[in-house]
């Protein structure tokens, strides 16, 4: 997982393995850089979780939601800047792709998983199918529109979907043409 800051400039957060000869915990919990990835420092779980999607709130910089695949697995939450995390236990999405969080409302959060598009409107303790049409077959990647939260891209790996936009929140969905084929996915 990775996510950009617009807290601060060059803040970037970060979770995964340490490489090869690192004396870091496996695995690495969460980083954080405050100089553009020159350098990294741990921050919070490090040897208890490795967040392979990350999503943080532009409206509120302090909110993250993460998905964990180890140990304790699941969606977590940060309202601290990634300092401290709440698990939301397993009663949310199940296999997590991608998380995107919306762009003025901080307890909204999308989820991409293996079965469709999911939303959270409650900072990730209830979730609901975003696109009925979208509930079955895997959505990899999911995006929220930075100035506009009416503007929601996702990418279905199942034929006929491929990269697609809605344009009002999520009711309607339009294909963009690109479509990378059953095996491959953003």
């Amino acid at each position: 997982g990775f996510v950009m800051s617009p807290a601060g400039r060059g803040t970037m957060l970060t979770s995964g393995h340490p490489g090869p000869r690192d004396r870091k915990p496996e695995p690495l919990g969460v980083e954080i850089s405050r100089n553009r990835g020159r350098t990294w420092r741990p921050l919070a779980l490090a040897g208890k979780a490795d967040f392979h999607a990350m999503a943080l709130s532009t409206a509120n910089p302090q909110v993250l939601y993460a998905w964990n695949v180890f140990g304790r697995e699941g969606l977590y939450r940060s309202r601290d800047g990634g300092r401290s995390w709440t698990s939301l236990g397993d009663q949310g999405p199940q296999r997590v792709f991608a998380l995107a969080a919306h762009p003025e409302r901080p307890e909204v959060v999308l989820a991409g998983t293996a079965g469709g598009l999911l939303i959270s409107e409650d900072a990730g303790e209830t979730w609901a199918t975003l696109a009925i049409s979208l509930r079955k077959g895997s959505i990899t990647a999911v995006a929220t529109h930075p100035r506009d939260p009416r503007i929601i891209y996702a990418y279905g790996m199942e034929p006929g979907v491929g990269l697609i936009r809605s344009q009002d929140e999520g009711r309607t969905w339009t294909s963009q043409g690109f479509f990378l084929g059953e095996r491959d996915a953003v």
